[in-house]
């Protein structure tokens, strides 16, 4: 299986074959010492586990009655943590990093393999609330990442504010590749944490609520002007530990912590050092004390990566039919490169790559690059679905309309709502030329839309798509990156030079 490698994409896996092992699946294999042996080769290995860290199989419990294993891969070195849990097939072939059980209700959260990860709030990190609240969250979070903003907002005013008692935050930075200042931001905030932890979380909320202000070129400057804002700071100090990145290996440690425990999305919560999904306050407070009664009290585990901004797992199946079918598309049917993405109309990173990918990537690449769509409107965002509707209703009549509303509902994205969404589409269907509008208007009526929608919601979960953004080049996934790094890798594909395109992609 075959990924192409684009700029930071981390390491993590869903299902890995061990080398070596050619036991039948059916057969419930000896945990012998060569198979463990094989095992501890394959995980060190894999997910790149220096020698010194001492890594060794330290559970082999079996799940339930049946010959399926819970494998936990620690470290022996307390100075080079390591806690991984995968589950291993009967014939030890096969690891996963989740079972789940059919007899059960999922929507319980009855799901065995829920990710614990007991060690994740251990060690020096900063922390808001006292250590021994029953309740500690540990939050793997990006200071550019949207989601991670709510998520940071979610906790200070509503959580903390009702609960601050019985809850501990625990922040671990875990800034990705994809957001260009996140990374200098999280090395700055541990300067201050270096010095003390409140300035920590005045940097914290300083990078959250100022995100749509700061970009890589003004970062800097704008982080020293805050330092001098904070009372008691040794701000020559600081100053220094920025410029010469004195932190830089303690957030190396910190990504590495995050990718040898298959973290690939921000925010990543446990509770307990057990990951939840956290969609709202009310459902945060609700976790926050049930588990303050109980701190060991069963908690849903979570679903897909829905509201977070998330890494592509490395080791997916190509999927080389992921452009196949009667689906919207840019460019000719015959080109070198086919680009596939799942995408929201309503999620802001989709809008980011849709405006790359119309003003940076096909003018550029022109005939040589096809774009196709696919819909995957996410629970999270209450529009989306009736803008999704509307471009199929407007795909059924021809392709342009389709893109004509794309463009539309990314470029008005902060104007619309749940309660305008529908007139909106209306209103801009009566401008577009061609467009027969009856037609259009009987399709929205009776949901005419949703074969396509729910087709493409199908076919993505049934290949792993979890999370907006996903974009895939000839079949194989790729982290959505900037367009001078798409257009190298279009380069590498594309048999002949790419030509110039004036002004924006057509539809063809």
């Amino acid at each position: 299986m075959t990924k192409w490698k684009i700029a930071g994409i981390a390491a993590g896996v869903c299902i890995l074959p061990v080398a070596g092992a050619f036991f039948s699946l059916g057969r419930c294999a000896p945990l012998t010492d060569g198979a463990k042996a094989k095992l501890l080769a394959y995980v060190g290995k894999k997910y790149k586990i220096p020698a010194d860290a001492g890594l060794q199989l330290s559970n082999a419990a079996k799940v339930g009655s049946g010959c399926y294993r819970k494998l936990e891969f620690t470290s022996s070195n307390p100075s080079r943590p390591v806690k991984i849990s995968l589950f291993a097939t009967p014939d030890l072939r096969y690891l996963a990093r989740e079972l789940l059980d059919v007899t059960t209700n999922p929507a319980g959260g009855s799901v065995r393999g829920q990710r614990e990860l007991a060690g994740v709030a251990d060690g020096q990190l900063p922390a808001l609330g006292p250590a021994d609240a029953p309740v500690t969250v540990a939050v793997f979070s990006d200071f550019e990442c949207p989601y991670c903003a709510r998520f940071a907002t979610m906790m200070r005013k509503d959580v903390l504010s009702a609960e601050g008692k019985r809850v501990r935050l625990v922040f671990r930075q875990f800034p990705l590749p994809m957001h260009p200042w996140a990374r200098a931001a999280a090395e700055a905030s541990l300067c201050a944490y270096q010095q003390k932890n409140e300035y920590f979380w005045d940097f914290h909320d300083f990078f959250f609520s100022h995100q749509g202000e700061l970009t890589p070129e003004n970062l800097r400057a704008r982080v020293l002007e805050h330092a001098a804002t904070i009372s008691g700071l040794d701000r020559d100090r600081f100053a220094g530990c920025v410029s010469k990145a004195e932190t830089k290996t303690a957030i190396d440690r910190e990504v590495a912590f995050g990718n040898d425990n298959g973290i690939h999305a921000t925010p990543t919560v446990f509770m307990n050092g057990r990951q939840v999904q956290v969609s709202d306050a009310a459902q945060a407070l609700a976790l926050v004390r049930q588990l303050a009664q109980d701190p060991k009290a069963a908690v849903p585990s979570p679903g897909p990566a829905a509201g977070r901004t998330r890494k592509p797992r490395p080791g997916r199946p190509e999927v080389p039919d992921a452009a196949s079918g009667d689906l919207p598309g840019l460019g000719p049917a015959n080109a070198a490169v086919t680009l596939t993405v799942f995408s929201d109309f309503q999620c802001p990173y989709c809008a980011k790559f849709a405006g790359m990918m119309r003003n940076g990537v096909l003018p550029v690449a022109a005939s040589q690059v096809r774009m196709v769509y696919r819909f995957f409107p996410l629970s999270i965002h209450p529009w989306a679905r009736q803008a999704a509707e509307a471009a199929a209703c407007a795909y059924q009549q021809k392709n342009e309309y389709f893109w004509s509303f794309h463009d539309f509902f990314f470029d008005h994205q902060a104007e619309l709502t749940a309660g305008n969404a529908r007139q909106k589409a209306l209103e801009h269907a009566g401008g577009i030329a061609g467009l027969d509008q009856a037609r259009f208007q009987n399709c929205i009526a009776r949901d005419g839309g949703m074969a396509a929608i729910e087709r493409d919601v199908a076919f993505g979960s049934a290949h792993g798509v979890a999370g907006t953004p996903t974009v895939f080049v000839n079949g194989k996934e790729i982290e959505p990156v900037a367009p001078e790094q798409l257009l190298t890798l279009i380069r590498e594909l594309t048999p002949r030079p790419l030509t110039a395109r004036s002004g924006g992609s057509t539809p063809e």
